[in-house]
């Protein structure tokens, strides 16, 4: 940035403007093309480093791109991959799942239980727009085919970096399952939910326990006749099966975030 009086001999003392006083000698000062594009670059300058594109429609720009804050742009991760920020960014509001686990499966007579949840966690962060970062998706637990007994796959474990992370939910099993933990975030960590239990349904029968439910998300519901249902996305648990029907997948986990000005 400089003073009007770099571009001009016709400034005050200070290198200012100045009306001048004919009646005394003094020129005002004269507007010249040079310290015009000095002020626009200096203005353009604000206005694209926050991540704007120049509008002539938009007398705004400038407030827009000093207002911090201002919410840029929303990325999604449903698989792994490398976030590089938006063009302007300084901080990010990151939230991450972990996989849910997959439902047990075992005889009609025993009842399976149902997977756990992926933990969830969410934070806020200052970040350069020149980095980038490793995302990991964790992918949900493995359901049981029909007439296998078996316990279900644990869900895999979501990482923003070395920011954040979930780890995912325990499969349907024998023993309680563990929903899984979040960590890292500054605003919230939850541990994900925990599944049932075969549910007795008579005659020595009982229905596939229901999976854990994550974070804004519902865990896959058990029956008897029918297929445990797969975990609801993001994280949630599979259901447990039922002797001949399969049990359910867990769901896959999830990065989301939004980027600020």
């Amino acid at each position: 940035m400089r003073k009007v009086g770099s571009t001009t001999d016709t400034a005050d003392a200070n290198g200012e403007y100045t009306n001048g006083n004919v009646a005394n000698g003094i020129s005002p000062t004269i507007i010249n093309a040079e310290m015009m594009n000095t002020f626009q670059r200096e203005l353009v300058n604000v206005v694209e480093g926050a991540g704007l594109e120049l509008d002539p429609d938009d007398d705004s720009q400038v407030h827009k791109a000093i207002g911090g804050g201002r919410l840029l742009n929303i990325v999604t991760f449903t698989k792994s991959g490398t976030y590089t920020p938006t063009k302007g960014t300084k901080r990010v509001r990151v939230k991450v799942w972990g996989a849910g686990g997959g439902g047990q499966n075992a005889p009609v007579s025993v009842g399976a239980s149902g997977g756990c949840a992926g933990g969830f966690s969410e934070g806020l962060f200052n970040i350069s727009d020149n980095e980038t970062i490793s995302v990991t998706i964790g992918t949900g637990g493995s359901a049981v085919a029909a007439g296998v007994s078996s316990k279900g796959g644990n869900g895999g474990d979501t990482r923003f970096g070395s920011l954040i992370s979930a780890t995912g939910g325990s499969g349907g099993g024998a023993t309680v399952p563990a929903g899984g933990i979040g960590s890292g975030g500054n605003i919230l960590n939850i541990t994900g939910g925990i599944s049932q239990g075969g549910l007795y349904y008579g005659s020595d029968a009982f229905i596939g326990g229901a999976g854990g439910s994550a974070f804004s998300s519902t865990g896959g519901n058990g029956h008897f006749g029918s297929s445990g249902d797969d975990g609801g996305f993001p994280g949630s648990g599979g259901a447990g099966g039922n002797g001949n029907y399969s049990s359910g997948k867990g769901a896959n986990g999830l990065v989301y975030l939004e980027e600020f000005s």
